[in-house]
């Protein structure tokens, strides 16, 4: 076979599997492009295979699937520095860094893993990817409580995002800065970012689960600063858009925002439709995210205790 015509076709395999994903077609996604790498393998195109396995991650993880993130890229991992492009091994890498992180790995792996990324930042000549290492270092700071640390990290991550190629989309450095921000109870430093935010994703073309986590960002904002009808409408606009997709983090979380200011606006009823909900997300492996699941039911259940006798 012609070699210019099996990469076009390569390519254009990598190209689809990557709209997938984007479409939150995650399984998909995962599937195709899966596929895609193991004929990238068989055909010895390192640089393809490894994007290829960077996607399929990003789709697992996404789905909450972390053993499966970890498969789809311990087979490149070992020699990433070597066998393909700079920017791909960031990729990876820092790909990799935030399976362990949502796992949490021991938190000496982790650190493990950190070295090699402020190594790779040591010997690029321009610095690429410096914005994901970042996004890595504030990531692992949130994990370990340092919420300081963290919003002081993702900040200059959010800066260094505007001149890497390679960065994570913006919306995830504003979600994780927001994020720390109403960990510490800092509202209004929180909102004035999600302003910014909010305009930007208005004046780009965000992709879907942007959308979702702007929303769900929305409402915990409104409902911390008690505006609790505002709260409710973004959680529902969120659950709008994460609805008919599979079981997801980005679903997982606006059934979570909404089940919270449902029951911040006494609307129990509503809330309790979405607990009975939560069951489809017994398959995501994310700690975090299993915590917050049980955080909510537990909002959920006080706030049933505290209704009058009869109540259904």
């Amino acid at each position: 076979m012609n070699l210019d015509f099996a990469l076009r076709r390569m390519t254009r395999q990598l190209e689809h599997g990557i709209s997938l994903y984007h479409g939150m077609q995650f399984t998909d996604a995962s599937q195709a492009l899966e596929t895609m790498a193991s004929t990238a393998c068989t055909s010895g195109n390192h640089e393809i295979e490894a994007l290829a396995r960077f996607w399929c991650a990003t789709a697992q993880l996404d789905l909450g699937r972390l053993q499966g993130a970890e498969r789809a890229l311990t087979p490149i991992l070992e020699n990433i520095d070597q066998n393909v492009s700079d920017q791909t091994a960031c990729r990876v890498q820092t790909r990799y860094a935030l399976a362990l992180i949502d796992k949490p790995a021991e938190v000496s792996k982790i650190k493990e893993v950190l070295e090699g990324l402020r190594i790779h930042l040591e010997l690029s000549e321009d610095g690429t990817g410096r914005s994901r290492v970042s996004m890595v270092e504030g990531r692992f700071q949130g994990m370990l409580g340092n919420l300081d640390e963290a919003i002081e990290i993702m900040g200059r991550a959010l800066r260094e995002e505007r001149t890497d190629f390679i960065s994570f989309s913006r919306s995830s450095y504003y979600r994780w800065l927001v994020t720390f921000l109403l960990r510490t109870n800092k509202i209004d430093h929180a909102n004035a970012y999600l302003v910014h935010w909010r305009e930007e994703l208005q004046n780009g073309s965000p992709v879907l689960h942007e959308r979702i986590a702007l929303s769900c960002a929305e409402s915990n904002v409104a409902r911390l600063r008690g505006e609790i009808s505002a709260a409710l409408a973004h959680a529902q606009s969120a659950v709008a858009h994460a609805c008919r997709r599979e079981p997801n983090r980005s679903r997982l979380n606006a059934f979570c925002v909404l089940i919270e200011s449902a029951v911040a606006a006494d609307e129990i009823e509503m809330a309790g439709r979405y607990v009975a909900k939560l069951a489809e997300f017994d398959e995501i492996e994310v700690g975090a995210e299993r915590a917050e699941l049980l955080r909510v039911e537990q909002v959920f259940r006080r706030a049933c205790s505290t209704r009058p006798p009869g109540f259904e």
